[in-house]
């Protein structure tokens, strides 16, 4: 009786499946993209491209991963008008920024058409992670980066004014520095070539990065990991907020200590109107721009820091208000990129503050009590 049983059971047990193997006569996927790149890169988005690469890259040839990928940045540059490698307000691939945006807006008077061309990293698939994180920054800073910020600050809400821009920053650009310095080694006189190694970038490894930032810009990737400054006391209604904001990446949810503690204390020594006033005007922009901006970046981003400016960094040699780079705030990809944004002084007059106040504005209401005619 057991034999008949395991005898049945062996018969009712279901035979493997295996695929057959694929026809020479079948286009794939991958080959449908190498053949006809040409006529489908138009009609795709950046977006659309960041998501086809991340599918397909290992299935492409390094060459035409690139290709599709600077097509991508490219519709960046001509589109939002990101113009890479051209040094300008409107460069975001800069670890320090030579100049600020400072609320004026998208510069479309500099290099309006790309080069053949763009001067970005090649080493690592970097222009493909660039075009994720364009994508991501796309998505993440645009609301925070449109517009003046109202940063009242203080006891008294002693009116200050400020904008955003973003950097978007690949560490490859410091390998590839690195590579160039050790391509060539001078011994006796004569140059002889080397093999030459390079490692791939750790988003753990917090003493590489620290190298690499500071092989770009002396100092910045010191600044930017160092512990001295993180418990200071806030010097912007920017750094006051973000460093009482608290996100629960499990649920989403984001609080404010210090919006709360003015909550708190702005009724003391004030009517209840005064106190509404003084309340929003220190509130101003947080619900709807900083704590989204956290969560979003504690959500895609690793070592989010909120960093002082180090000795050089507001010394750009510019004529914007105050000549002032004030702070850095960012994280990195897992590939490597530093993504963020810098927070700035203004460009602009004081006259146009008003018509490009940022999401969340607080602009008090002034009451006209009608007049009364006077008795006859």
């Amino acid at each position: 009786m057991v034999k008949r049983r395991a005898a049945t059971a062996a018969r009712n047990m279901k035979k493997p499946c295996r695929l057959a193997p694929p026809s020479p006569d079948v286009i794939t996927l991958p080959d449908l993209v190498t053949l006809l790149h040409l006529q489908l890169v138009p009609f795709l988005t950046p977006h659309d491209l960041s998501r086809l690469l991340c599918c397909l890259s290992h299935l492409l040839t390094s060459e035409l991963s690139e290709s599709l990928a600077t097509f991508g940045l490219k519709v960046f540059y001509e589109r939002d008008s990101v113009h890479f490698g051209q040094k300008c307000c409107s460069d975001w691939h800069q670890l320090v920024p030579e100049e600020a945006e400072g609320g004026v807006g998208m510069y479309i008077e500099c290099f309006p058409a790309p080069p053949k061309d763009l001067p970005l990293p090649r080493l690592h698939n970097a222009r493909m992670h660039l075009l994720e994180t364009m994508c991501l920054a796309n998505e993440g800073f645009t609301l925070v980066c449109n517009g003046v910020l109202q940063m009242h600050y203080g006891q008294f809400a002693t009116p200050r004014f400020g904008s955003m821009q973003p950097v978007v920053f690949s560490l490859a650009e410091a390998l590839e520095k690195q590579r160039e310095e050790k391509e060539y080694k001078t011994t006796k006189g004569r140059k002889m070539q080397e093999e030459i190694q390079d490692d791939e970038i750790d988003t753990d490894d917090v003493e590489q990065l620290t190298r690499l930032m500071d092989t770009v810009h002396i100092g910045v990737g010191t600044q930017f990991f160092s512990g001295r400054k993180q418990h200071c006391t806030p010097a912007n209604a920017v750094e006051a907020h973000w460093r009482s904001i608290v996100v629960d990446l499990e649920t989403g949810t984001t609080i404010c200590s210090y919006c709360q503690f003015i909550t708190e204390h702005a009724s003391k020594h004030r009517c209840e109107r005064c106190t509404q006033v003084f309340a929003r005007l220190l509130q101003q922009h947080c619900a709807a721009l900083y704590q989204p901006l956290k969560r979003f970046m504690l959500q895609h981003l690793k070592h989010v820091r909120y960093v002082k400016p180090c000795r050089g960094w507001n010394c750009t040699n510019n004529d914007f208000q105050g000549d002032f780079l004030m702070d850095l705030i960012a994280g990195f990809t897992p590939a490597g990129v530093l993504c963020g944004v810098y927070l700035t002084d203004l460009r602009i007059l004081p006259r146009m503050i008003s018509d490009r106040l940022a999401l969340g504005a607080f602009k008090p209401v002034v009451e006209r009590r009608p007049l009364q005619r006077a008795e006859d």
